[in-house]
This record gives structure tokens, C-alpha cells and sequence, in this order.
């Protein structure tokens, strides 16, 4: 399956064929699982981690991602539009949803919890 370079971000609830997911909540705990969470570096050394995915995770020029909750982590600080801004960057970027996106264009990952979301709003998405 191919995309044209305009999309941007595809979100889907289930899995595209032809593509090999990165499970970035999985690769980012194991990296951190020895840190301090209340560490002031905590959130560089999770940042460098992400970029170190991004950069080997692309494969065509789409990169897609399962399990991104971890994103949400307060204790991470990180900053959502910067991630997407950083992950479409030369590629397209497919994220696996766990919940559909609401009318609103928010994602939740946590439906109870709507104190943590993705604003989707002005930025070139297909759902599919």
C-alpha cells in the first residue's frame, strides 16, 4: 500500500498491510526502565530515544507506529506537536489507533480521561 506524499499523518484502528510496526511504547520504556522518573534529564533521554526510532524506523518512507500511549507520560514532557512534527519530516507517518478519533479531532488515548489527547486539528490527516 502506497500514500502519497501530501497526507501527511494516516490513522487507522487497525493494522495496514505491507507495513512493520514500531512499538514505540514498548521500545521507549525498555530504554528508559532504569531511569529516575522524577530526574530533570528524564525527559532528553526519552526525546533521544524517540529520535533514535524515528531515524530507524523508516522504512520506504513510512514510518508506523503502535502503542504511543507512552507519549502521554506526564513525567516525559513530551511534546506532541514537535513528535509529529518530527515524525513526518521526509515521511509519512502511520499511527495505529486503540479508540477511534473524536468528532472533535482529538485523539484520546485514554476515552475515561479526556485530560490527555492529541489535537489533530491543522494537521494534514487520512483516516482510513
Amino acid at each position: 500500500m502506497t500514500f502519497d506524499k501530501a497526507q501527511g499523518l494516516i490513522l487507522s484502528e487497525k493494522y495496514l498491510p505491507d507495513f512493520t510496526y514500531v512499538n514505540l511504547g514498548e521500545a521507549l520504556a525498555g530504554a528508559i526502565k532504569d531511569e529516575d522518573l522524577n530526574s530533570k534529564f528524564l525527559p532528553m533521554k526519552a526525546w533521544d530515544v524517540l529520535k533514535s526510532i524515528l531515524k530507524d524506523g523508516t522504512n520506504d518512507g513510512v514510518l508506523a507506529i503502535e502503542n504511543f500511549a507512552i507519549l502521554f507520560e506526564p513525567s516525559l514532557k513530551i511534546n506532541l506537536s514537535a513528535f509529529l512534527k518530527e515524525a513526518m519530516t521526509g515521511r509519512q507517518l502511520i499511527l495505529k489507533l486503540e479508540h477511534p478519533v473524536a468528532g472533535d479531532w482529538h485523539y484520546y488515548p485514554f476515552p475515561e480521561d479526556h485530560a490527555y489527547y492529541l489535537d489533530l486539528t491543522g494537521i494534514n490527516t487520512t483516516i482510513c
